[in-house]
């Protein structure tokens, strides 16, 4: 994030120093009848330099949008992560039947909207850990608990169920630890599924 604000703020005065002094020179040597041709020049190269710096800073803000999207997905995957950890508490260090986890889990919802974090993107979880013990996943760094999905309601399977890539090329996982990774198809189907 702080890297595309530098880049956004580095375009915005290549625009400021290089495209405006020579447009209002130019500008100034037309009204003085000075040099018309090296001004009028001068205003083409102003204005081909502001249109550079307009695109390049264009491409810094969608960058930028970009970016807090990833974070928006994460932060609502770790609020998913932190619902299941609360269930598990409640429920005997169990986690929810795989075929209702959205409805069981959502009294242990801290914050925001339930329904939009279910909807956009929607989530799986990992049928294997269907009323699972949680002290007996061998690997919670590395056993998927959740992931993107197609849409449904109360979704729950394995990886043949990850959705096309999310952001790009990747898909995102939770695992059971509430780690949360961006992963290609290829990597997810590597992962461990079964507890």
């Amino acid at each position: 994030m702080a890297t595309c604000r530098r880049h956004a703020l580095a375009g915005l005065h290549l625009l400021v120093l290089m495209s405006l002094p020579a447009i209002v020179l130019g500008l100034l040597a037309i009204a003085k009848r000075k040099g018309t041709r090296r001004a009028v020049a001068g205003i083409v190269l102003g204005m081909l330099t502001a249109g550079v710096a307009s695109a390049t800073l264009f491409s810094y803000v969608n960058a930028y949008h970009e970016q807090m999207r990833h974070m928006e997905h994460m932060g609502q995957l770790h609020a998913l992560a932190m619902a299941t950890e609360l269930y598990c508490y409640d429920s005997g260090g169990r986690f929810p039947p795989a075929s209702r986890w959205n409805n069981a889990m959502r009294p242990n919802f801290v914050g925001g909207s339930w329904s939009a974090l279910l909807n956009k993107p929607p989530y799986a979880m990992n049928r294997q850990l269907s009323s699972f013990a949680r002290r007996n996943v061998k690997q919670p760094d590395r056993t998927v608990l959740f992931f993107d999905s197609a849409p449904g309601r109360n979704l729950n399977g394995g990886p043949e169920l990850i959705a096309r890539p999310t952001f790009h090329d990747w898909s995102v996982v939770v695992f059971v630890d509430g780690e949360v990774q961006f992963v290609t198809p290829r990597q997810a189907r590597k992962l461990k599924w079964n507890p």
